[in-house]
């Protein structure tokens, strides 16, 4: 009787408006919510600090490979078979290493200026069975995808938006989602690519503070499910994740007490005295999991001083729903595998960098 009176009051403050003060599931109780509910409750939730209970610390294990190379903020995507590493190495950006022995296969995606050649590229997560993912290079505007034979070969459209600081995402082979920044404020923007055009349109505003109009301000991840049809961003000065429902464009604002302040943004928006909360996602087919700090710039480079560092990841449900945090003991970028068991990470303090965690298996409620 208790049980079914806790999962009646819970499903009252997931239905009330904005600023419920929500404690959220606990991990087995969100298994079951993501697999039985596919609706997102809208509105702005506060959630609790302590809401994802003990930490889950995680010991890395280290893999030697021949080409050694220095981290230069990567970028991962991490398949059953093959993890692609976007970064620096020698006379190419790309590396793609087996699964899960971390042979090299190739090194590939030539750096340079030429026509043929990248400086900025960006990964995109595809579904498309046919590639392993989708690559946009800043510099130019056309789109390329990468093969299951390693090779970069064009598509047919481009993307008309060129600022810098811009984040994509695949909803399927004709429609992306591009978050950037653009006429003082932080958005979401959907593009179709339909035959020789491309339409774009506004999506949603990220910028939630008219204080704020620097795009420094709001600077965060970007994710997307596509089964789905979810849209996450978790923005990197704010502890906050909006959770986006694409069909009717509902929004569940998932947020806790500790804060930058904006003053503090204002004034010196990418100041080492503001904490970074999160700062890199990999969206997943069941769970979301962002990567988290906690701690100012000024705080990790003294840790990092004395030894590897560490960092959080946080796994949430597609319905904005806390499941667990894990401490990894190494700080640097991160992904993780296609089948959510493996957390692959690129240390930032070690010669030979690639780490791997295993992810504990999630106990379901009968």
């Amino acid at each position: 009787m208790k049980a079914i009176l806790f999962l009646l009051l819970v499903t009252i403050l997931l239905g009330c408006g904005k600023k419920v003060k929500d404690s959220s599931l606990s991990s087995d109780q969100s298994e079951t919510a993501v697999n039985k509910a596919d609706s997102l409750a809208e509105g702005e939730f506060e959630l609790d600090n302590e809401v994802f209970g003990q930490t889950i610390e995680l010991a890395g294990i280290n893999h030697p490979v021949d080409n050694i190379f220095e981290v230069k903020e990567p970028e991962m995507l991490a398949t059953d078979s093959i993890l692609i590493v976007k970064n620096r190495n020698g006379d190419n950006m790309f590396m793609a290493y087996s699964l899960p022995g971390f042979n090299l296969i190739k090194s590939f995606g030539r750096f340079g200026e030429g026509p043929d050649e990248l400086q900025f590229p960006l990964i995109i997560k595809a579904n498309n069975p046919d590639v392993y993912c989708y690559i946009q290079e800043w510099r130019k505007s056309h789109m390329l995808a990468l093969n299951h034979s390693l090779e970069i070969f064009p598509l047919s459209f481009s993307i008309p938006i060129s600022t810098f600081e811009r984040q994509i995402c695949s909803l399927n082979d004709s429609t992306f989602f591009i978050s950037t920044f653009s006429k003082g404020k932080r958005s979401i923007i959907e593009l179709k690519a339909l035959h020789d055009s491309v339409i774009t349109n506004p999506f949603l505003n990220l910028s939630f503070s008219k204080d704020l109009n620097e795009w420094t301000s709001f600077i965060g991840d970007f994710g997307l499910n596509s089964q789905k049809k979810r849209i996450v961003f978790a923005y990197k000065y704010f502890k906050r994740i909006v959770f986006i429902d694409i069909e009717n464009k509902k929004s569940r604002i998932v947020k806790f007490s500790e804060q930058n302040t904006s003053a503090d943004l204002k004034s010196n928006p990418l100041g080492p005295e503001n904490t970074t909360y999160y700062w890199g996602l990999s969206a997943n087919k069941n769970y979301v999991y962002f990567l988290y700090s906690g701690r100012t710039p000024v705080d990790v480079s003294e840790e990092l001083r004395k030894g590897p560092g560490y960092i959080f990841v946080e796994q949430f449900d597609w319905n904005g729903n806390p499941i667990r945090k894990f401490k990894l003991d190494h700080w640097g970028y991160f992904c993780v595998s296609e089948d959510e068991k493996t957390i692959y990470m690129l240390s930032t303090t070690e010669e030979q960098p690639i780490y791997s965690f295993t992810i504990p298996e999630l106990i379901k409620q009968p």
